[in-house]
């Protein structure tokens, strides 16, 4: 998918998890993907307990860079120059975006239930449209944009 042109800046908050210092540093010159994800959790606050866990030794877990709820508001959990736990074997070259959506939740291992059932609404697509638009300026060396099912 090619990367969209920016227009005006993205309003983004920034709400850095407890643990981002823990997080391996990178150059931002190594950033070329934002890795797109649906977070499979009722709302954003079910999606901040579920990042603020520590899963690793480290003392860090899973995450994504930034999180857009439904009203179309941006927080950045995790800075760019710091590796975000995402997507199998692409962290160290991607952003990830999650996108607050129940998804499969609570049935992510039911054979039976696997696509989601929640449409995702105007303002949260807009959001993602001025978001991708707003990083793609910012880091020139991006050059692709992916859905997380499409690379794990």
């Amino acid at each position: 998918m090619p990367l969209p042109s920016s227009t005006s800046a993205t309003a983004i908050v920034d709400r850095l998890l407890p643990y981002v210092d823990r997080l391996e540093k990178r150059t931002i010159e190594s950033i070329r993907l934002i890795v797109i994800h649906c977070t499979e959790l009722p709302d954003l606050a079910a999606a901040r307990d579920y990042g603020e866990r520590a899963l690793y030794a480290s003392g860090t877990g899973n995450s994504g860079h930034y999180y857009i709820d439904r009203d179309g508001t941006i927080e950045r959990w995790v800075p760019e120059n710091r590796l975000a736990h995402h997507v199998r074997d692409r962290n160290a070259e991607s952003i990830g975006i999650e996108l607050v959506n129940t998804g499969r939740w609570p049935d992510w291992y039911d054979s039976r239930r696997q696509r989601s059932g929640e449409p995702y609404p105007a303002p949260q697509i807009a959001a993602l449209i001025g978001l991708i638009a707003e990083l793609s300026s910012r880091f020139p060396g991006l050059v692709a944009v992916a859905g997380h099912e499409d690379l794990d």
